[in-house]
């Protein structure tokens, strides 16, 4: 059996699928393969990505940088590709959700960012909490609005003079924590 006709099978029910134009692929590795199953785990897991991707949801705040087309991206052709919702999230969101961040919430990470990272010993208390009023109001738009990716045009932030701060911490911090997350 293993000589000859071990796969027969496999021919009739590729012939089957292929007729019924069904997509499938044929694994197989060599019995002295150290491991047999890592294209079967490639596989599983660009179909994990691709399935996320399509069920993703990303913005921009703001607006698309002027006149940069090495930072544009093709939206429409993202979503029509991949299948992820994308939407623009108002300035004005980020700054109302700033102002309106509880002080309490905004003084202990102001503290947690003196516990954790070299601060310049010019920054005041109140620097840090309108860093993290900045860093909250990115948490809540992106909690309340179920992203998986947000992303922001720092000039739209200061073309509002009413933006206290871009969140350049905020954002950072976002990122680590998501790199951690997943182990990459």
């Amino acid at each position: 059996l293993f000589a000859n006709h071990g796969v027969h099978g496999s021919h009739d029910l590729g012939n089957l699928l292929n007729r019924y134009g069904v997509p499938f692929k044929i694994f197989t590795s060599h019995v002295s393969d150290p491991d047999p199953f890592a294209a079967i785990r490639d596989t599983f897991t660009a179909q994990r990505v691709v399935t996320d991707l399509q069920r993703a949801k990303f913005a921009l705040m703001g607006y698309p940088f002027p006149a940069m087309g090495d930072f544009a991206a093709d939206v429409s052709e993202l979503v029509a590709k991949f299948g992820p919702e994308f939407g623009i999230v108002p300035v004005e969101e980020y700054i109302t959700r700033a102002a309106e961040a509880p002080e309490t919430e905004a003084k202990a990470l102001a503290a947690e960012y003196r516990a954790l990272y070299d601060v310049a010993a010019d920054l005041t208390d109140h620097d840090l909490e309108v860093t993290a009023r900045a860093e909250l109001a990115l948490r809540g738009i992106v909690a309340s609005r179920g992203l998986q990716g947000l992303t922001y045009q720092f000039t739209a932030l200061g073309d509002d003079s009413r933006t206290s701060t871009v969140p350049f911490v905020g954002i950072s911090r976002m990122m680590g924590e998501r790199y951690r997350r997943t182990g990459r």
